[in-house]
């Protein structure tokens, strides 16, 4: 006849390993949650966005994430110093993490590269910059030029 500690024990196991994995996705949800995100769909090789949707984004931050369908990687939309918009990917170029907005800089959360709101490389590992995307404001919209 069996015991039932092992199963028992197994059980005990199993639960607090669920726990912890469901501690783990809030705090990656509440992390990722403090980067105001937009969903939007590329027409045309484009994405074109709303001036007033997008400042309302912004709030008083400097940086919001925007997914577009069935592109390979999302794009941060940041205001520089001097107030002018750009576009810049996530992908961190050393080992394809995804970077987050630090201030007024870039930061991968892998291995600590760290680029500027234009892309650039300010400390590596990652030795070539993120990816830019053009972006232009036509009256009262926003269009990225998608590859």
């Amino acid at each position: 006849m069996r015991s039932s500690a092992p199963a028992s024990g197994a059980r005990r196991h199993f639960l607090r390993a669920a726990a912890g994995c469901s501690l783990t996705s809030l705090w990656t949800i509440s992390a990722c949650a403090s980067v105001p995100t937009l969903h939007a769909a590329a027409q045309s090789g484009r994405v074109r966005l709303a001036r007033q949707e997008l400042d309302a984004t912004f709030g008083d931050g400097h940086a919001l994430l925007l997914q577009v369908d069935n592109l390979p990687e999302d794009i941060h939309v940041v205001r520089d110093a001097g107030g002018d918009l750009l576009a810049v990917g996530t992908t961190c170029t050393h080992l394809g993490c995804q970077v987050r907005p630090a201030n007024r800089f870039f930061r991968c959360p892998c291995h600590g590269s760290t680029f500027t709101f234009a892309g650039d490389v300010v400390r590596g590992p990652a030795t070539k910059p993120l990816s830019r995307y053009a972006l232009n404001v036509i009256n009262d919209y926003i269009e990225i030029e998608l590859p």
